[in-house]
């Protein structure tokens, strides 16, 4: 197994750091800058601080993944024994389902993307529980399991648009804003995701992609959730959507760890595999990577 490029392992550290530093300046932000009248940060010093760090944290993994060479990232996805990855997003997703459909059952309107976000939901968390059994060496078909790896994407895009069209929540509030960046992110890793699973993968753009969702899942769901818990805010449905982007991100954080920087017996069997495959294979449609 190759050591990974310096630029990668600087991705991962950059963005943990960015990360670590985001959520608690967002945190304190929230108990000192947020004013609940108007649903927005006041303007100081602590705020302009987190916007500067949510600009590095989303153009640093793509400096870092471009100055990556070509050739020096595993393109295959990891299949790990014991894949903790999926185990905590599971339940988190499942439980942020449930949660929305019982706020589309106790909101007086019929908002019907707030239903489907909510199925979407429980449909992403199906699609963990398959890596959980598929890492426990229950046989699941690739396609299949891709075609459901579809479900967080949708999931993220009528997330975006739902709280878009929140009447409840102030237009353009940081807090909205916030979890829209994160479902974005959730959104990229997948499609990167997803392009390993049908044989179409590209690396480097994953690195960036799984970086950005580290940064903006965290410091979209971390400081959320206490703020909720503090009664600072008072939408639910935050929460809800918070738990979905808390469980993303420590997926994100699983993925970066093992697949992009430990050197993990598994990847390199697939490696080879993947290798000695395409030596003997002719159709130009089966070529893996970048």
């Amino acid at each position: 197994m190759k050591i990974k490029p310096i630029t990668a392992r600087l991705c991962l550290w950059s963005s943990a750091v960015l990360t670590f530093v985001g959520v608690i300046l967002r945190t304190v932000a929230m108990f000192t800058c947020f004013d609940t009248e108007t649903g927005y940060f006041n303007d100081s010093l602590l705020t302009t601080l987190v916007t500067i760090l949510s600009f590095a944290a989303a153009l640093l993994p793509m400096i870092l993944s471009i100055a990556t060479p070509k050739g020096t990232l595993p393109t295959v996805w990891p299949e790990p024994k014991r894949d903790l990855a999926p185990v905590l997003p599971f339940a988190l997703f499942t439980s942020s389902g449930v949660w929305i459909l019982w706020q589309y059952v106790s909101d007086s309107q019929d908002n019907i993307l707030l239903l489907l976000a909510g199925g979407l939901s429980l449909v992403a968390a199906l699609y963990d529980l398959l890596l959980i059994s598929r890492s426990a060496g229950k046989g699941i078909n690739v396609n299949a399991l891709a075609a459901i790896g579809y479900a967080p994407i949708f999931w993220s895009l009528l997330s975006v648009a739902e709280t878009y069209t929140d009447q409840f929540t102030t237009m353009n509030s940081p807090i909205k804003l916030g979890l829209q960046f994160g479902f974005l992110s959730v959104a990229l890793t997948m499609v990167a995701e997803l392009r390993f699973r049908l044989g179409k993968s590209t690396p480097r753009a994953a690195l960036c992609f799984h970086a950005i969702a580290l940064y903006f899942c965290l410091t979209g769901s971390i400081p959320t959730l206490i703020a909720l818990a503090a009664g600072i805010l008072n939408r639910p449905i935050h929460g809800a959507y918070a738990l979905a982007l808390l469980g993303a991100g420590v997926y994100a954080a699983f993925r970066l760890v093992y697949y992009f920087t430990i050197p993990s017996p598994e990847i390199t069997q697939l490696e080879a595999t993947d290798t000695e495959t395409h030596e003997t294979d002719s159709d130009p449609h089966h070529i893996i990577g970048e």
